[in-house]
């Protein structure tokens, strides 16, 4: 997995420039005149609020990826699926060195030293934050006409979320032309996690809407068929986890 100067992932190269972190890389494509201001026509405090809800999707970000790398019954998905662009040969070595670096980089952060239920108590109570800031998942996050930069962000996010450990993904997600580990992943199942539960309708609609806008080889992957399935799925698991509240 290649890294930036930083040694960090996301980043982009332009024309032998290398522009780490997401929030400069898309500073520097506006700037240079190589893509459109999305956010050009948000005024001061939608822009801050654009803002928080981007650390909401770094926090659930930060949760998807521990439970990923420091899970050892995930071990074998991070390398077929996340990896399966590297030589065979190399994935456990490249996963050990990813696994060290996650472990030294969330014990500093905290997360590591939290419990399975505590972890996945703050995993339900930040998607809860956000199908209610999602509502029916018919609009875009900022209530604007087309997608800003938040909804990209959120949408990179929050379609793990969505699509993990679903069987009706996984089977069409070897039809989407995207990077072959990122379409594997797409639907896998991951370890003991169960943060599904909190995954509402809403949510399905909404990262089928942004797919579809944004990212059409995403949008494309995914039939109608299936979408329907999900949303179908998630009503069903919101059922089920309000019965057990109430009860």
């Amino acid at each position: 997995m290649a890294t930036s100067y930083k040694g960090a992932r996301p980043f982009i190269s332009y024309n032998g420039l290398q522009v780490p972190d997401s929030h400069f890389a898309i500073q520097w494509l506006e700037e240079n005149g190589v893509t459109k201001k999305l956010d050009g026509g948000l005024d001061a405090k939608t822009a801050s609020l654009s803002e928080a809800y981007r650390m909401l999707a770094v926090s659930l970000c930060d949760l998807m990826s521990m439970w990923r790398w420091l899970v050892p019954a995930n071990a074998q998905f991070v390398q077929q699926t996340i990896l399966a662009d590297a030589p065979a040969l190399l994935r456990r070595t490249i996963y050990q060195t990813g696994h060290k670096k996650s472990l030294k980089r969330f014990q500093l952060a905290g997360l590591a030293r939290h419990s399975r239920a505590e972890l996945l108590s703050l995993a339900d109570c930040q998607l809860d934050a956000l199908a209610t800031l999602l509502g029916d998942g018919q609009g875009y996050l900022l209530g604007t006409d087309a997608p800003t930069t938040l909804d990209s962000a959120v949408f990179g996010i929050l379609c793990q979320f969505v699509l993990a450990g679903n069987a009706r993904v996984h089977a069409a997600a070897v039809t989407m032309t995207v990077a072959k580990g990122a379409a594997a992943a797409l639907g896998a199942p991951l370890a003991d996690f169960e943060v599904a539960r909190a995954v509402t309708p809403g949510m399905v609609r909404y990262v089928r809407r942004v797919g579809h806008t944004v990212f059409p080889e995403f949008g494309a992957g995914v039939d109608d068929e299936t979408w329907r399935g999900l949303e179908a799925d998630t009503r069903a698991t919101q059922a089920a986890r309000q019965r057990l509240v109430s009860s």
